[in-house]
């Protein structure tokens, strides 16, 4: 998305997922509270509609640069931007916050602009807008924080390290930075979800050539799977947070599936399928049931990976410790495993003997308590009979 006519080759490739997801984490994330600071103030959580903003009490020259962004020719965006900069950099907080919402209202739709230098230069009038609103900023954080997060994924490397660069100095430590995407993690995902379902006819530029709406499309798709990606493994990394992401990732699943191209599989696939390794078992059941989704809706997503080193190894790991103590959640889901396994992803024999081998290993392990005895024998008993059948259905044919 945003290479100009006549411009030369494509800029730097943007910088990974995990590099920015571990610059978020810092060292100990136990120490980290997500109580909704930013520094020495509360972040509040109710907010505006910013959708609704008007210009009243807004000093007039900036109203007026304001306006101008929403004119259809870069230049124009350009020039706005520039001189609105200037004019932050001369006022004060209090007379800065005031314009935050128009702001916002402007800024999401500039961050889906064609023009590459209107997306960069926009960061940089956002930096210079937080160097002075400072804490002000906090009563319409929700409202930014998904496209401020998805502008740190744009396909322009000077653009996205604009965007990361203004969300640093918002928030200069780690920690602060992990406590304000936490707080603000439903808008995040709601935002992505929206941009996953655009299409190129449904882009905010409607006066663009259907070239460029494509493009920016492309873009739009892979920078928020990108961004979604990155949030979900910052998550995952935080025990309290585990069980949201694997219940978003499975409505993602759910309601958008064609938000998963065949590049995004590639790295989605060993994530998912090999989830076996989770050890919390207040994780298991939304893990079991993204999971077991993912392997329905793509079922060819297991010749993507190395089944045996990715999948199997972890999942025989996983029933010979007794489901690491999800023994009533997990082993009811077991049959259903068997039942979403391509047949072509393994050698059904070996596989067959290695599954009751590892199984009945654990089963030490799952009699803590009568409940997970009774769910253990019930599980053998159904996954016996489901092979069993399988295997009748092999010497008929």
């Amino acid at each position: 998305m945003g290479k100009q006519k006549g411009e030369a080759a494509r800029s730097k490739a943007r910088p990974s997922s995990s590099s920015l997801a571990a610059s978020l984490l810092p060292s100990g994330t136990a120490g980290v509270g997500f109580g909704g600071y930013v520094g020495s103030s509360r972040i509040d959580s109710s907010l505006p509609n910013e959708d609704t903003v008007t210009f009243l009490d807004i000093d007039g020259e900036v109203a007026q640069h304001l306006k101008r962004l929403s004119r259809k020719d870069p230049t124009t965006k350009l020039k706005a931007l520039s001189s609105l900069s200037q004019l932050l950099k001369q006022k004060s907080a209090k007379e800065i916050a005031p314009i935050i919402p128009q702001w916002a209202f402007e800024y999401k739709k500039l961050l889906l602009d064609y023009n590459r230098e209107v997306r960069r230069t926009t960061h940089d009038t956002m930096t210079d807008l937080v160097s002075v609103v400072r804490r002000d900023l906090a009563p319409h954080l929700k409202s930014l924080m998904g496209p401020w997060w998805f502008s740190q994924f744009d396909s322009v490397y000077e653009v996205s390290q604009a965007a990361k660069r203004s969300f640093q100095v918002a928030f200069p430590a780690p920690d602060k930075r992990l406590e304000a995407l936490i707080l603000c993690v439903n808008e995040i995902f709601m935002y992505l979800d929206e941009n996953l379902k655009l299409t190129p006819q449904s882009m905010l530029d409607k006066a663009a050539a259907l070239d460029e709406l494509e493009e920016m499309h492309r873009q739009v798709i892979s920078s928020s799977l990108l961004a979604l990606a990155t949030l979900l493994d910052i998550l995952v990394s935080l025990q309290s947070e585990r069980p949201a992401a694997y219940s978003v990732l499975r409505s993602i699943i759910k309601n958008i599936p064609h938000a998963f191209k065949e590049g995004n599989m590639k790295t989605l696939a060993p994530a998912i399928l090999g989830a076996f390794q989770e050890k919390d078992p207040t994780c298991h059941s939304s893990m079991w049931d993204t999971f077991l989704l993912f392997s329905k809706t793509f079922p060819d997503s297991w010749t993507i990976l190395n089944v045996q080193k990715t999948l199997l190894h972890r999942f025989w790991h996983f029933l010979k410790n007794g489901c690491f103590g999800s023994q009533q959640v997990s082993y009811p889901a077991l049959v259903l495993f068997l039942d979403a396994v391509p047949p072509k992803a393994i050698v059904r024999e070996k596989f067959f003997l290695e599954f009751f081998q590892n199984l009945w290993a654990g089963r030490n392990s799952s009699y803590s308590l009568n409940a997970d005895r009774l769910a253990f024998f019930l599980a053998l008993n159904e996954c016996f009979l489901w092979v069993l059948k399988i295997l009748q259905d092999m010497v008929m044919k």
